[in-house]
């Protein structure tokens, strides 16, 4: 059988509305793995909250953090870097909207992470344990160039940041996620579908496949212009619009353990 490339995203897609990977779920991949297709994590978040599921799917590959602004060769020897956004760019969206617009707002390095204010409001996206934490105005807290620069904002204020934000350098853009009252700074030439097809070559895969999961804006160029990118069941509406395949079953039912042992099965049986 011809080894597969799976590109599995984290939230809305490889994890439950409860932030776990369920049992089927985890036992179908464990088994593709096992007969040797690659298996890769690719998420908007930052390393250290991906690890935890990639240890539980007990994995040997590179993991895609940032939303492909970062590949971390972990045991292998793809080597590892990082894309960090220009500080210029990411005071310029932070003033031109207004603190007084946000409700708060985070970037992170590789030990610091950025916040307005302290609420917990992104415990979902970074783990704590490991990194300091500054509060504060970023004009005055912010030195250097971050990671991620991620915005929570009233919806009503959406347009004004995207309005506000077109002018960026490096061809930085914005893009809204998680429901719309998200948003974040982002370089499009470095996305998840520009490291998935790195990792491709260094195994060696065709581009024809592989094989990626994804259910928000984030994933849109890997379920856009891959043969086999596939739309979770509970994608964006924007994501639904473009994909050529969608899971029959979503996140909270074995979407993606599904679709793999239907796939697999009728590959071993033509």
């Amino acid at each position: 059988m011809e080894k597969y490339l799976i590109v599995l995203d984290l939230d809305g897609t490889l994890l439950n509305s409860n932030q776990k990977i369920t049992s089927d779920t985890l036992k179908c991949l464990k088994n593709l793995k096992k007969i040797g297709h690659k298996i890769i994590l690719a998420s908007g978040r930052p390393l250290k909250s991906i690890l935890e599921y990639y240890e539980l799917l007990e994995l040997d590959t590179p993991i895609i953090a940032y939303n492909g602004g970062a590949i971390y060769g972990m045991n292998t020897n793809f080597k590892t870097y990082e894309q960090t956004y220009d500080l210029e760019d990411v005071l310029y969206c932070y003033n031109k909207l207004g603190k007084e617009n946000l409700l708060n707002v985070m970037c992170e390095t590789s030990t610091h992470v950025y916040l307005l204010k302290d609420d917990k409001t992104f415990d979902k996206w970074f783990l704590r344990e490991g990194l300091t934490i500054v509060e504060g105005d970023l004009n005055n807290t912010l030195k250097e160039d971050p990671l991620s620069m991620i915005f929570y904002l009233e919806d009503k204020n959406m347009s004004l940041l995207m309005k506000q934000t077109k002018h960026l350098k490096n061809d930085a853009k914005m893009r809204m996620w998680s429901g719309g009252k998200f948003a974040e700074v982002y370089y499009p030439k470095y996305n998840k579908l520009h490291a998935v097809e790195n990792i491709a070559s260094y195994y060696n895969i065709d581009k024809n496949h592989i094989i990626a999961f994804g259910d928000a804006g984030n994933d849109i160029e890997l379920i856009k212009e891959l043969k086999y990118g596939i739309a979770m069941k509970n994608s964006a509406e924007e994501l639904l619009l473009i994909a050529k395949n969608v899971t029959k079953f979503d996140n909270d039912n074995d979407g993606i353990a599904h679709y793999l042992n239907e796939f697999f099965n009728k590959i071993v049986n033509i």
